[in-house]
């Protein structure tokens, strides 16, 4: 802290303030850093116990506005004004404005503009370099007129009966001046927004015709009962196939119901048909299976010695001379 302290001595001695960048150095040490670190611990034990930095006052003596309420940048525009205004120079007029650089005459006006709403502080040090509360006020630039309040978009309750609520008021529209198209988008027609609803029903007319490309007739919704049968003319049925053979003979083989059967069935039991049997005696829907005979392998001595279906490789080789030696040339 006191390494600090000493090298913003000698830099508030030097400039005058301890406005530098955060980058900047003195001496190779890293003042600008430091001074920003001091800011956002006295910032932060403002806010968490709103009282003021212990080591705030050290820092005060060296230079009232080193960390001001309104921020480091409105306090570097102040400095940057500050030195390009010669001392004695005025600013009266506009012309005395534009005569000093851009950047710095577009943010004394701003300041102009925005005067009564400035810390007090901040209208004292705007005294000091001549742009006095006169002088701010008469350089402002004019306030615009206040414009007239939009109407507010009409809109309708019920959305869903849109058309059938604005059709009474299209047709005594149209009665009165022959047509709907000087109707305008505000128009009212009997505290009835015409000229929007006329609006929508273009646009819903419009998306319809884009959709489906024919053309869009709004009808009210009619729905027919179900129950109702409208009569119409005798539809003539297809005639149907006449069944196979094949589903004839199952039908005559199903049991026919007996509809003078007795109340207590269980007297009934024996004298219904038996069903359908095949000629073995089992019922129809039983087949007869007949068992598979089993073909077993054939002994080791009825199989063939050499067989020729046998594939090359699988057949043994025959035996083939060996060679002993060299054979004996004659004489």
């Amino acid at each position: 802290m006191e390494t600090g302290l000493y090298y913003a001595r000698i830099w508030a001695a030097e400039h005058g303030s301890l406005d530098l960048p955060r980058t900047a150095q003195h001496g190779g040490f890293p003042l600008g850093r430091w001074l920003a670190q001091q800011r956002h611990q006295a910032n932060l034990h403002r806010d968490l116990f709103d009282t003021p930095w212990p080591h705030e006052e050290h820092l005060v003596r060296i230079d009232p506005y080193w960390n001001p309420p309104w921020g480091m940048k409105w306090q570097r525009r102040y400095q940057a004004a500050r030195t390009q205004l010669t001392p004695g120079r005025s600013l009266a007029t506009t012309a005395d404005l534009d005569a000093l650089p851009s950047a710095t005459a577009k943010w004394l006006f701003t300041q102009c503009s925005s005067y009564d709403s400035l810390h007090p502080e901040q209208q004292q040090l705007l005294a000091e370099i001549g742009l006095t509360s006169k002088r701010a006020r008469a350089l402002a630039p004019p306030q615009k007129p206040p414009q007239p309040a939009r109407p507010t978009r009409p809109r309708l309750k019920n959305p869903p009966s849109a058309f059938a609520a604005g059709l009474p008021y299209a047709q005594a529209w149209t009665a009165q001046h022959g047509n709907l198209t000087s109707a305008d988008y505000r128009t009212e027609h009997d505290c009835f927004p015409l000229g929007w609803w006329l609006y929508k029903q273009r646009r819903a007319a419009h998306a319809h015709v884009k959709r489906t490309g024919r053309p869009w007739p709004p009808r009210p919704a009619t729905r027919r009962p179900r129950h109702v049968v409208e009569p119409g003319p005798a539809r003539h049925l297809e005639p149907q196939l006449a069944p196979s053979p094949h589903v004839l003979q199952h039908r005559h083989a199903l049991p026919q119901p007996d509809h003078q059967m007795d109340p207590h069935p269980a007297t009934n039991l024996d004298s219904a048909p038996p069903p359908p049997t095949n000629p073995d005696g089992r019922p129809r829907h039983l087949r007869a299976r007949t068992p598979m005979p089993l073909q077993q392998p054939p002994s080791e001595p009825d199989r063939p010695a050499n067989r020729t279906d046998q594939h090359p490789r699988d057949q043994p080789r025959a035996e083939t001379p060996q060679f002993t030696g060299r054979p004996s040339r004659g004489p």
